[in-house]
């Protein structure tokens, strides 16, 4: 990609993650249901946990599409790096990304279709069964390095991020750590990160129910010290009715002269799943706005800022 209409501006060059065909292969290693130099069963593929199943990975694993469908591979074609250079070619900036897989093989789907081939040496047909797996999942950009060279210094900030929640697929955390030392942890809590609360006012279990997954926590530290936080309280509106009328009710964040250790916060940094519930008793987590909603249609009827006026 040129930068300017002739390149005077320099150019990206862009690095993709290249289809690999062994990877996606789903047909599984005969091991698994045959005992070894044998055509018979061994008895124990039912027994085998489906992420135990080992797969075939030799150089003609692909030729056994479709009798063995192609998996899912969430890697192919993410943007592995990108380089920017300018009009002479020398490197102004480059963006490194490390990917990671996250897979889920412990369903018990399997299956097994009959294929034939024939075989030149034995001049007959010849009948073979393929056995295969089916695997979800997905891969997210778990490091990405951004290197900026300038004046033959090297300025390198690096982030982190994760998807750790066993209840959900979105990230959970953000660190960035740059050259200066300086180290920034985003945190974002979810609806499904959270146990059941207690009545009246538990919305942590309707929001499961209606598979609403919303951001209901956020944590920011800095070099370990808690500097910012918000959280969101919900409440059904709809009252004793059968449906549910779930909003946003009140808005909380930190109010704190000075950054709070993590046992003055009375968090952990490192996050352990699920969670009891949102501290809105955290003498810290001060009322910032509060909503409230038509019971019919759940149209906002009020909004409130602490200590501001009403805006109906």
């Amino acid at each position: 990609e040129i930068i300017g209409e002739s390149g005077e501006g320099g150019y990206n060059e862009f690095y993709y993650v290249p289809v690999s065909a062994l990877a996606r292969s789903s047909r599984l290693h005969q091991s698994n249901y045959v005992n070894t130099g044998a055509s018979v069963s061994n008895g124990l593929f039912q027994s085998i946990l489906p992420e135990n199943l080992q797969y075939y990975t030799s150089h003609d694993a692909s030729l056994y599409y479709p009798q063995a469908p192609d998996q899912t591979d969430v890697l192919r074609g993410s943007l592995l790096k990108v380089l920017t250079c300018d009009s002479a070619g020398r490197l102004l900036k480059s963006v490194q990304n490390e990917y990671k897989e996250k897979t889920h093989e412990n369903y018990w789907i399997r299956g097994l279709k009959v294929a034939s081939a024939y075989d030149v040496s034995m001049s007959q047909t010849r009948y073979f069964l393929s056995y295969y797996k089916l695997r979800t999942g997905y891969s997210y950009a778990q490091k990405v390095t951004e290197t900026i060279l300038k004046n033959d210094r090297k300025f390198i900030t690096v982030t982190l991020t994760e998807h750790d929640s066993p209840f959900h697929t979105l990230p959970t955390s953000s660190k960035v750590i740059t050259s200066y030392g300086d180290t920034v942890l985003k945190q974002n809590l979810y609806s499904f990160d959270y146990l059941d609360g207690s009545p009246p006012n538990d919305f942590y279990s309707k929001l499961k129910k209606r598979n609403i997954l919303v951001p209901l926590e956020e944590r920011v530290w800095k070099s370990d010290k808690l500097v910012s936080a918000t959280a969101t309280a919900f409440k059904d509106f709809s009252n004793s009715s059968a449906d549910t009328i779930l909003k946003p009710f009140k808005i909380y964040a930190l109010e704190t002269a000075s950054p709070l250790t993590a046992a003055q916060a009375g968090f952990s940094i490192n996050l352990s799943y699920p969670f009891t519930s949102v501290p809105l008793a955290n003498t810290y987590y001060k009322p910032k706005a509060d909503y409230a909603y038509d019971e019919l249609y759940g149209n906002l009827t009020e909004q409130r800022l602490t200590g501001d006026k009403t805006d109906a």
